[in-house]
């Protein structure tokens, strides 16, 4: 066997534990001492027979996030691109999938559904305290402040007069 069927190898291994990036799986080849060519072409012959490819990679990595399943952190529509973009795909296309698989009206049922299971944790907090809290932990799991402040509103019955921004 030579060093690009060994390459070739070593990305199905990390493809069949999990779905990875074109930018991840180089990464991981780089990091078990394959060169250049050894990965282009193992990359080449992966995109090839459809097990690399970074548009349903994308995808199905977003709306595993968006969907917040078992042990995972619903994310909005900001956390996705950036998790995506962390994780090698180009920023034109993180933003693609993000927005169709996150458009506004979806964010704001999820940023709603987290606000209203989150608000539980700070029951014993003050109004105030409460909102502020929410709105930043909403915002560090990329929710926009449109989907943000819709879900506070009906989180907590307060006018969008009443919301900062923090």
């Amino acid at each position: 066997m030579n060093r690009a069927e060994e390459a070739l190898k070593a990305a199905v291994e990390i493809l069949g534990r999990r779905g990875a990036s074109v930018a991840e799986i180089e990464a991981a080849l780089k990091r078990k001492g394959f060169a250049g060519e050894e990965i282009r072409e193992a990359e080449s012959r992966l995109k090839e027979l459809g097990y690399l490819d970074d548009e349903r990679f994308a995808t199905e990595w977003a709306s595993l996030r968006a969907g917040g399943g078992s042990g995972v952190a619903r994310l909005g529509a900001n956390g996705l691109r950036a998790g995506l973009i962390g994780r090698g795909i180009e920023p034109r296309l993180a933003a693609e999938v993000s927005e169709t698989v996150m458009p506004p009206d979806a964010e704001t049922r999820a940023a709603l559904e987290v606000a209203s299971r989150r608000l539980r944790v700070y029951s014993r907090l003050d109004r105030e305290t409460q909102e502020r809290r929410l709105w930043s932990y909403l915002a560090r799991r990329g929710f926009r402040p449109a989907a943000i402040a819709r879900a506070l509103a009906e989180t907590l019955n307060v006018t969008d007069g009443d919301m900062g921004e923090t």
